[in-house]
């Protein structure tokens, strides 16, 4: 009786019963916005703390329990117990009640607390009325058990409603997880792998529609072609040029991969249009010299980028690239068609980038 009686006043029925409350709703409101927004930097230090503070106050009612557990006259059988006007009296033991701080009562007796945070329980049988002027509690576990089970209930629900239907950040994240697949590109060089090498690794990993479609299109490279960030945003379309999938290829950290997320898609948001068809890209990255005019520009970081069809007013850095790989500049006049930029990011006002427009 006295081991349980302790255990479930320590828990439920005390002022660490408040505490790991109130740190274990912290934890799950600071649950709830991980997966409902992210921003794990700002909130993961947050959970990390409360997390420390339960197991503080864990450790801390272990080891009262054990060192209530210690005194072995509460609980030893056939001990008498009477209530004098100073003192507790069980066998031989004697507690003096002005160390008596306040008496929870429960239904099958009360407990004692003692100034030395130490807890005797007694049976109902015991008089206690003599004691009118110390206070005398309710025990209150089963309130704090009931808030407990509520705060873990609703917590759960808010994660389990965060990781479903797009409802938060855990939802989209479990959605990138089962449907991207990294590729392997062979090697981190864009003088080596360029665009077509990226697009087929991505066509090997996940297989790609026939009809592909981008207007979104960036990657990023050191002189020496090593590869820092790549981007991609393609549309795939089957045979009859209906819109199917969507393709998210992209690489933040550097490396010889690249990560693909395939996302069905089935309606026609995104229609085909035949000028931003991705074989312009891959044709023209054929013939453009990328490495001959990093040289030339003698910048550390360089990037390619492709928006779809642009129109072009000023000649400056501007040539026709044809299906024969023909490079030449334009006669005077505006320009249009599919255009690939090779550009210093950051000092596109100092230096005018390198523009490739499509020409049949």
């Amino acid at each position: 009786m006295y081991s349980s009686l302790v255990w479930k006043n320590l828990f439920f029925d005390s002022i660490y019963t408040i505490l790991l409350l109130l740190f274990y709703w912290l934890s799950w409101r600071l649950i709830d916005t991980i997966t409902y927004i992210g921003q794990l930097r700002a909130n993961l230090p947050l959970l990390s703390l409360c997390v420390i503070v339960i197991l503080i106050l864990l450790c801390r009612i272990i080891w009262i329990y054990r060192k209530q557990l210690q005194q072995k006259c509460l609980f030893e059988s056939n001990q008498s117990i009477k209530l004098t006007d100073e003192h507790l009296v069980i066998g031989e033991k004697e507690f003096p009640l002005a160390n008596l701080k306040y008496i929870r009562t429960y239904k099958k007796g009360f407990v004692f607390h003692m100034k030395d945070n130490m807890q005797i329980p007694v049976s109902r049988n015991l008089n206690i009325s003599p004691l009118k002027e110390k206070p005398k509690i309710p025990g209150l576990w089963l309130l704090a058990l009931a808030v407990f089970l509520l705060i873990t209930v609703a917590g759960a629900y808010k994660v389990y409603y965060n990781a479903t239907d797009f409802h938060g950040a855990l939802s989209w994240r479990l959605e990138r997880m089962a449907s991207e697949e990294k590729a392997k590109l062979g090697s981190d060089n864009f003088y080596e792998v360029g665009i077509q090498g990226i697009i087929d690794a991505a066509d090997d990993k996940v297989g790609m529609e026939p009809y592909l479609m981008t207007d979104n299109l960036e990657i990023e490279f050191d002189e020496d072609g090593t590869m820092t960030s790549i981007y991609a945003f393609v549309n795939g379309y089957d045979e009859d040029k209906v819109h199917r999938h969507n393709y998210l290829i992209y690489n933040n950290d550097g490396g010889d991969s690249v990560v693909v997320d395939k996302q069905e898609w089935d309606d026609d948001q995104y229609p085909y249009i035949p000028e931003n068809d991705l074989k312009y890209v891959l044709d023209m990255m054929q013939y453009i010299p990328v490495q001959e005019v990093v040289e030339r520009t003698g910048e550390k970081h360089n990037a390619i980028m492709y928006k779809g069809v642009r129109d072009w007013a000023l000649p400056e850095n501007l040539q026709y690239v044809t299906r024969d790989g023909e490079i030449y500049p334009p006669s005077e006049g505006s320009v249009s068609g599919p255009t690939i930029s090779l550009y210093v990011p950051g000092k596109e006002e100092e230096i005018t980038p390198y523009r490739y427009v499509w020409s049949e």
